[in-house]
């Protein structure tokens, strides 16, 4: 675990060289650092766009721009950006959240173009996930856009049975480039492939800035 600040380049630069160095190279890319707080429009200062939007849409473009060179060492690399349902639905008090989420979907299939072919590039967007945030991803309690709202299956989808779904989803989605695939998972964890040929290591960008 190495801890970094995905807003800040050099810190980027030296977590995805620590990252490769570690495993031996890095065949899949996870971004999935956010802060999330709800904040009305009219309270919402330019700091704290900068906060949000730097952490969620610049940190993608850092820890994406990063790993390319070790992505494209690897026998097939593979981005993952992690969006958000409200960017596709809109939500109160949470515009910057909002619009960097967005963001996040034009830069996906704008990388889908230019990386091609041999990286893939895909944007998953969880659904209603049962997590505690903590730290700056937090903005205190149950997230006032989460009332009310539901599942199809009448309950929240929860971290441990979607790490597993994590590797899966990128090597499906590799026919998909470009695309957000809307689906009620969360990155979690970054399982990494099995050592060996063609499989060497996995770097996840995790929440409120911090790589895990």
């Amino acid at each position: 675990v190495k801890p970094a600040d995905v807003s800040d380049p050099a810190a980027v630069g030296d977590l995805m060289a620590v990252a490769a160095q570690a495993f031996g190279g890095l065949d899949i890319l996870v971004c999935n650092a956010a802060i999330r707080r709800e904040t009305p429009f009219d309270q919402l200062d330019y700091a704290a766009w900068r906060e949000v939007t730097g952490v969620i849409l610049d940190g993608a473009y850092l820890c994406a721009h990063a790993a390319l060179p070790y992505l494209r060492r690897a026998p097939a690399g593979s981005i993952a950006l992690i969006g958000g349902l409200s960017a596709h639905t809109g939500s109160k008090g949470r515009a910057h959240v909002v619009a960097a989420k967005a963001g996040v979907v034009g830069l996906t299939r704008a990388l889908a173009h230019d990386l091609a072919p041999g990286i893939t590039v895909n944007c998953v967007v969880p659904g209603l996930i049962d997590t505690v945030r903590e730290g700056r991803s937090a903005s205190g309690g149950e997230p006032a856009h989460h009332a009310g709202r539901t599942t199809l299956v009448g309950r929240r989808g929860r971290p441990e049975e979607r790490a597993e779904n994590a590797e899966l989803l990128l090597n499906f989605l590799e026919a998909l480039g470009g695309e957000p695939s809307i689906a009620d998972i969360r990155a979690a964890v970054a399982p990494h492939r099995p050592a060996g040929p063609g499989g060497r290591g996995a770097a996840l960008v995790g929440r409120a800035a911090a790589g895990s």
